[in-house]
């Protein structure tokens, strides 16, 4: 398991092009893309999942959002699939048996529908608790743990799960503060996937 981290999506994915063996990478939406009331994501992000697509890899959104927010997240798959020029898919509870994250079937389904094994896959969060461990459940080669961007943060999140990651990252040897996080894309593991 590949266990990485960087300041922003731009600095992750200068790094992820460098992995040969790489099919498909999935980002979480909000604080990770984008703000959680930002109504799209910034143009920065846009050129990163860009050259992703360039190089072939296939992208996704894997969120949380539900009732309304559901639109929000097609949405936006909808204009980075036009910005890319390549399928930005869409992951949300309800395609993933109404399961959440860090519940393994919303990663398992985004790679089932890019149509990659988990193992040539890495998926890039700003949560440890949902998109980390979420991730590495469903098998994905690596992650990324990259610094919340943007305003606003659900309340459960912002009440409850960020204190506690706050706590945990120095335990398991992640930046705390945003400052903290290289500006470039920092294995915190050994480079060579587990899965290939």
């Amino acid at each position: 398991m590949l266990r990485m981290v960087a300041q922003d999506v731009g600095a992750a994915v200068s790094g992820l092009i460098e992995l040969d063996w790489l099919k498909f990478v999935s980002f979480d939406l909000d604080k990770t893309l984008t703000g959680y009331v930002t109504p799209s994501v910034p143009e920065e992000a846009v050129g990163a999942l860009t050259l992703l697509a360039g190089h072939g890899i296939k992208l996704a959104l894997v969120s949380n959002a539900r009732g309304g927010r559901i639109e929000r997240v097609r949405r936006i798959g909808d204009e980075l699939s036009d910005k890319t020029g390549a399928r930005v898919g869409t992951i949300v509870p309800s395609d993933a048996t109404g399961q959440a994250k860090p519940h393994p079937a919303m990663f398992e389904a985004a790679a089932k529908a890019a149509g990659v094994e988990p193992g040539t896959c890495i998926h890039v969060g700003d949560q440890f608790c949902k998109d980390i461990i979420g991730a590495e459940r469903a098998g994905f080669a690596g992650t990324v743990l990259v610094a919340p961007i943007g305003e606003g943060d659900h309340l459960g999140v912002r009440l409850l799960q960020r204190p506690v990651e706050f706590a945990l990252r120095p335990i398991l040897g992640y930046p705390t503060r945003t400052k903290n996080f290289p500006d470039h894309l920092h294995h915190l593991s050994p480079q060579t996937p587990p899965h290939v």
